[in-house]
């Protein structure tokens, strides 16, 4: 869970600079504001807001793929997390969602996880996405993100990581729309 959260950061640090490029160890593209990554060990699609919250899907090769909201918040490390998915078509209340923390320690951001077959398709079809959690110390945060150009992207990771798994299992859908 620590390689998830590092995993995100990472995102979250290359999607400033991300148009389209091939690196030595995989590729990155963009499509609106949806960002795609892929390396050796995974592929990603993922976006951030003006807030600098990021929603990515992260697919490893070796396992599956799962979903992670990172919002800037202080979580407990390991605790099942309440959050609220919301689109303009859909809602739906969850309690699979688990905060992975960095270290074990409690002075840093953690990020939320949950598996992608938990997430039903009609959440991937508007314009936007938005993620309710309750944090620690009895604080929300909501967090929006564009849906446009995730189509693609997603699609693209799950292409992916069905050519390059190595396991018959883990979650995967061939095609999200």
């Amino acid at each position: 869970m620590k390689k998830f959260l590092l995993l995100l950061t990472s995102l979250f640090l290359t999607s400033c600079a991300a148009t389209s490029s091939d690196t030595q160890t995989g590729e990155i593209s963009q499509i609106d504001v949806w960002l795609y990554e892929s390396d050796e060990q995974m592929a990603s699609a993922y976006v951030t807001n003006t807030s600098d919250s990021l929603f990515s899907v992260i697919c490893y090769y070796e396992s599956g793929c799962i979903v992670g909201v990172y919002n800037g918040e202080l979580c407990t490390d390991g605790a099942d997390v309440p959050v609220l998915i919301n689109t303009k078509s859909a809602s739906m209340a969850s309690t699979v969602a688990r905060c992975v923390n960095p270290d074990d320690d409690e002075s840093e951001t953690g990020a939320l996880s949950f598996r992608l077959a938990d997430l039903p398709t009609e959440f991937w079809v508007g314009e936007e996405l938005s993620v309710l959690a309750p944090m620690d110390k009895a604080s929300f945060k909501v967090s929006r993100f564009s849906l446009a150009g995730s189509e693609v992207m997603l699609n693209k990771a799950f292409k992916k990581w069905r050519e390059m798994s190595k396991t018959e299992q883990g979650e995967f859908r061939d095609k999200v729309f």
